[in-house]
Parts: C-alpha cells; sequence; structure tokens
C-alpha cells in the first residue's frame, strides 16, 4: 500500500462519520501524514475535533514541501477571485508533497480532486470513496459497513465528489 497524505476535508468527514481509523488502517504500512497547512486548518476547527484529530498517533509527522514557490503556484491555480490568501492553502502544500514524494493524496474537494488529476498520476488521487473501497478490498470493512460510514458521511453534513451517486449501494463497494 503507498503511503497517503490527507485533505482536511477528508479528515473531517471520517472523523463525523466516527471512522478516522479506517485511514490508519488502509495506509497501514505507511502510516498517512498531513501537511502543515492541513494541521492548521484542523486545529482552527471546532474544539472536540480538532483534538480527537490531533490526538491519531497513528497520524505520521507533519510533511513539510519542499519547493513554497511551487505551493503558492499551485494555490493560485485552485484560488477563485475574491479567496483568502490561505484558501486552498491545505491543498497546494499536499499536492505538491504528494506529486513529490510520489505518494496518495486523499480528498474530496471537487477543484483540489481534479486539479491533483492532472498535476499527478492520477491513481495517486483519491477520495474517500477510493478509501472506504480500498477498506473493503483489505477486508478491514465489508461492503455494507462502506455503505454505513458513505450515508454516515452524508448525514453528518459533508460530501462526496459529485461523481458518486446517491444512495451508494453493496454493488459500488462489491465491484472491485
Amino acid at each position: 500500500m503507498p503511503a497517503g497524505l490527507i485533505d482536511a476535508t477528508t479528515l473531517i468527514s471520517f472523523w463525523k462519520a466516527g471512522s478516522v481509523d479506517v485511514l490508519a488502517t488502509v495506509f497501514g504500512g505507511q502510516p498517512p501524514c498531513w501537511c502543515a497547512a492541513v494541521k492548521s486548518e484542523i486545529e482552527r476547527g471546532p474544539r472536540q475535533q480538532s483534538q480527537d484529530l490531533l490526538d491519531c498517533d497513528w497520524l505520521a509527522a507533519t510533511a513539510e514541501p519542499d519547493d513554497l514557490v511551487e505551493v503558492i503556484r499551485l494555490r493560485a491555480a485552485l484560488a477563485k477571485p475574491g479567496d483568502k490568501a490561505t484558501a486552498h492553502l491545505g491543498e497546494a502544500e499536499s499536492i505538491a508533497i504528494a506529486a513529490k514524494r510520489n505518494i496518495v493524496f486523499v480528498t474530496d474537494d471537487f477543484a483540489a480532486y481534479d486539479f491533483a488529476t492532472r498535476k499527478m498520476k492520477p491513481e495517486h488521487v483519491w477520495d474517500s470513496v477510493r478509501v472506504l473501497q480500498e477498506a473493503v478490498t483489505l477486508g478491514a470493512l465489508t461492503a455494507d459497513e462502506a455503505v454505513e460510514t458513505v450515508q454516515s458521511i452524508r448525514d453528518n453534513g459533508r460530501y462526496l465528489r459529485r461523481t458518486h451517486p446517491d444512495p451508494f449501494t453493496i454493488i459500488d463497494f462489491s465491484r472491485r
């Protein structure tokens, strides 16, 4: 299993669904990591969510980008007119690091996912559904549990990338 770098959108979605440890299981041999901007975004979030995610002992050390100019360029490419200067910084840092290290980048952010598939090898850009498919393949979750996780993510006000059907069925996780 390749190493993974996880964006805040996915970390928060799995936390809200009570399934954050699925991320650790899927990347088992090489603990997933996060970049400084994503960690900072998590730290600014609701206190219980922040504390729970910061306490994840399986979440590897913060990854630092080698090229800050590349991060700024990527952030500018992801930004829309009027966005705050820090908007998309976590996604930009994550993409820069993942591309350089040839590791998996996990995000449910629509724009970041689409952009990353053009910047990196498409098979190294995952979303929550891909993580859950891998968990089913590894035997860490049943297809039913994966569907329940998807529903819990949605029930908690989070979203999946728009390419995924609603409602999910067991078939969506059984055909891999």
